[in-house]
């Protein structure tokens, strides 16, 4: 059940949330939010979203005397970047897209504040892809204190989600012209 104050607004069983995940050179989800009331439900969806860039040896448990710059990354409409210079030169970036775009944007995290109609689904599209390129000196990127721990991209909110991974995504794939959601091409 979710309250509001002491009253239920949404009774167990009523709302339903998938993510289907499929890999093909990038990470793509889609989370579709169904509302099986009579009623309109509004809700919150947010999810955050960090990245560390710990090497295999630091994953294991070995201690690094140095490490890279994390820079902060760009925040637009739709896009949100995780940037660290390495010790070796290479810009490495974390880029995660949604479509449609969320209401707030953070650089930790994206929501979205929906009003389903009865009966009515809505549908969120996330593209997560790993980028390399030249030292961020170059594109002007201030740097951020390291912090440690792992690569984390969660959905918080989820009364009775399912994980899959499967080909449903493909009949999903004409949703969004975004050329980035081609999982199959």
């Amino acid at each position: 059940d979710l309250y509001e104050g002491d009253e239920v607004t949404v009774p167990q069983q009523t709302l339903n949330i998938r993510r289907i995940r499929a890999i093909n050179g990038r990470l793509f989800e889609r989370v579709r939010v169904k509302n099986y009331n009579a009623h309109a439900v509004s809700l919150d969806l947010e999810f955050s979203f960090g990245a560390d860039f710990a090497d295999l040896f630091e994953v294991r448990g070995m201690t690094r005397e140095r490490r890279g710059v994390r820079s902060e990354g760009k925040i637009e409409a739709d896009e949100l970047w995780f940037i660290y210079e390495g010790l070796d030169g290479v810009l490495r970036r974390t880029r995660i897209q949604c479509a449609p775009p969320p209401q707030n944007f953070t650089g930790s995290g994206a929501s979205f504040i929906e009003r389903l109609g009865p009966k009515e689904e809505r549908e969120f599209f996330l593209t997560y892809s790993c980028e390399i390129n030249s030292s961020a000196s170059a594109i002007g990127l201030s740097p951020l204190p390291f912090v440690i721990g792992h690569a984390t991209a969660t959905g918080t909110a989820y009364a009775g989600s399912q994980a899959l991974v499967s080909a449903p995504l493909r009949k999903h794939q004409a949703a969004t012209d975004r050329t980035a959601w081609a999982p199959y091409s």
